[in-house]
């Protein structure tokens, strides 16, 4: 039974466990912080996540070379790399996972000239364990004619998956594949192909969304959290928001193809007039139709072929308004919907806008008694305007995309 650790009243307790010798063990009393991130990177359009221990080990419990702890049995230590581990937090009944991760390292260092020991834990999230499996070994291609959901789920049993797994069907058809490649290389270029998204959550899941998803589920059709000064009304407050226009990302023609297709080409004629032209060509998606090739294409137009403005991030501080702010500092998840209001007295410029939760990272220490969580978002523009009925007859009614 889990023990958990309580840092403050007005906080959540905590669970920290690891996965020693075939079962759960309750390391909670022993931690000083944790910094989980689970997110998108911009650079490469993908998700990955990790998280990061600091333990006390005064009694050396954390240490590979004491095979005589509590965390040993007959001469072998418990510890290792790449063991899992896990974070939960329960506030007012409600238990929620903040994140999982593969110990990387388990690393002892020694303050205060050896009177003090503590053990830091780098953890990488579970896509980890697909990212490090290539079968290598070719094999006649199978599997035409599959959607990417089934080619996702087919990829993780080859890789072995044993965690839980929430997969879309997908609207593209695949082509064949041999199943030789990296898997969550693999997985990924399914994702690109299909215009959706694949990561794993904070609770170690296996996630694979559709391109339709963000304009389909109700978590991101429909205002999750909305950041504010009204606290009366549920607004979260929130500090240093950083809102920002960048051109990195700018792209406004496109050529896009898969092996054996044609090239499905688009542009936007007023980026290209406002930014120049800016391309991108990709020759490796892997859709069987050319049609779903020209899906994704459209919808990357829509969505890089203006300058996003979106807020990077802000930060909210739990423990100043606690009823209000732990559900949504604990249960929020990747891809829900928010809307944030921003007023700048030095400027009197009030700022509204809707997003997406692009990535979610807690920094808590329990010696200091202090809990922060940053969100970070993309903008909703590309997909404001569709509703789940503007689907018939395989297209996107007359919407530029899809």
């Amino acid at each position: 039974m889990a023990v958990t650790i309580t840092i403050a009243a007005n906080m959540p307790t905590l669970t920290v466990e690891a996965y020693l010798n075939g079962a759960w063990r309750d390391i909670s009393a022993y931690l000083i912080t944790v910094e989980t991130d689970l997110g998108r990177e911009w650079e490469s359009d993908e998700y990955s996540s990790s998280l990061t221990l600091v333990l006390k080990n005064t009694d050396g419990r954390f240490s590979q070379a004491n095979t005589s702890g509590p965390y040993s049995s007959a001469g072998v230590s418990w510890i290792y790399a790449l063991t899992p581990i896990r974070v939960r937090s329960t506030w007012d009944g409600t238990t929620d996972d903040l994140g999982f991760g593969y110990a990387d390292d388990w690393i002892d260092t020694y303050p205060a000239s050896g009177y003090n020991a503590i053990t830091t834990v780098p953890c990488q999230g579970s896509w980890s364990a697909l990212a490090a499996y290539t079968p290598g070994v070719e094999s006649a291609p199978v599997g035409e004619g599959e959607m990417s959901g089934a080619r996702i789920s087919r990829l993780a049993t080859s890789a072995g998956w044993a965690l839980p797994t929430s997969i879309d069907t997908g609207l593209a058809a695949m082509q064949a594949t041999t199943l030789s490649s990296n898997v969550w290389q693999e997985m990924q270029l399914v994702a690109r192909s299909e215009g959706g998204v694949v990561y794993t959550d904070a609770s170690g899941a296996l996630v694979f969304e559709d391109r339709a998803s963000l304009i389909t589920k109700s978590r991101s059709t429909t205002t999750q959290v909305w950041f504010g000064n009204d606290v009366g009304s549920g607004e979260v407050p929130f500090s240093d928001p950083v809102p920002t226009s960048s051109a990195r990302s700018i792209v406004n023609q496109l050529d896009y193809s898969a092996p054996g297709g044609e090239v499905q080409s688009v542009s936007d004629a007023t980026s290209i007039t406002r930014y120049r032209a800016r391309r991108r060509t990709v020759s490796d998606l892997v859709c069987l139709a050319d049609v779903d090739v020209r899906a994704v294409a459209e919808l990357d137009l829509a969505r890089f072929k203006d300058s996003e403005y979106r807020f990077r991030q802000l930060s909210i501080d739990p423990v100043v308004f606690p009823t209000v702010m732990w559900p949504h500092a604990c249960g929020r998840q990747i891809r829900d919907r928010a809307t944030i209001y921003v007023d700048v007295p030095v400027s009197g410029q009030a700022i509204t806008a809707d997003a997406f939760i692009e990535g979610i990272r807690h920094s808590i220490s329990v010696i200091d008694a202090t809990w922060l969580t940053t969100f970070s978002f993309s903008a909703t523009t590309a997909y404001d305007g569709f509703a789940s009925s503007l689907w018939d007859t395989g297209e996107w009614d007359d919407a530029t995309w899809f």
